[in-house]
């Protein structure tokens, strides 16, 4: 089991790691984020002629989009899974990133409080989900959404880095991501996301 940090020198990997969530969080969920209803509901939803495959992200919804979604939000970084690493492999060879994927890294703890945004409600949670995200229903299907990122894995210069995100709308659905980060002069911005596995 990994051994978790919460407080390590400055100028390492965690203090970038610390301005790169507290900056692009919202950003980062919103880029992972999927309609529930799509993925439980999607044959209904394409027999009523609402979305077809090559336009998911579009699919309108019967949820109520004037209410602001509750995301809980894993608070602990842990080290790439093992079932992750060849997606990101060939994610960093494709994209002539120069980023080794360590065979092993410490957990780390998220310390900075989560802001709300026009579209999100964040909470963390450390163990379960459960208690910390509000049940969704679309009349069919309940479910609660929540969302977790690995550890940034960084080049050399720190221009670029790599982590995996998961998204999961329990019990019915998951879906993970390799998401690039890039330095720019205005900041971290998230660079590419990649589909790697649904559930």
């Amino acid at each position: 089991m990994p051994i978790l940090l919460c407080c390590e020198k400055k100028n390492n990997d965690s203090v970038v790691e610390h301005q790169i969530f507290a900056s692009l969080l919202p950003e980062m969920v919103d880029a992972i984020y999927k309609d529930p209803e799509i993925y439980l509901n999607f044959q209904e939803a394409l027999r009523r002629e609402k979305i077809d495959s090559t336009q998911i992200d579009k699919a309108p919804s019967r949820a109520d989009r004037r209410k602001k979604i509750v995301v809980a939000v894993s608070e602990i970084l842990y080290p790439p899974d093992q079932n992750d690493i060849e997606s990101l492999q060939l994610i960093i060879k494709s994209n002539n990133l120069k980023i080794q994927i360590p065979k092993s890294k410490i957990a780390h703890k998220l310390v900075f409080p989560v802001y709300n945004n026009k579209k999100y409600i964040f909470k963390y949670f450390s163990k379960s989900h459960e208690e910390e995200s509000e049940v969704y229903t679309d009349g069919i299907n309940d479910w609660r959404i929540s969302v977790s990122f690995s550890r940034i894995q960084f080049d050399e210069k720190k221009d670029f880095g790599i982590l995996t995100g998961t998204y999961d709308c329990r019990p019915q659905c998951g879906v993970g991501y390799v998401i690039i980060v890039r330095k720019t002069s205005n900041g971290w911005k998230v660079f590419k996301v990649f589909d790697t596995w649904v559930s």
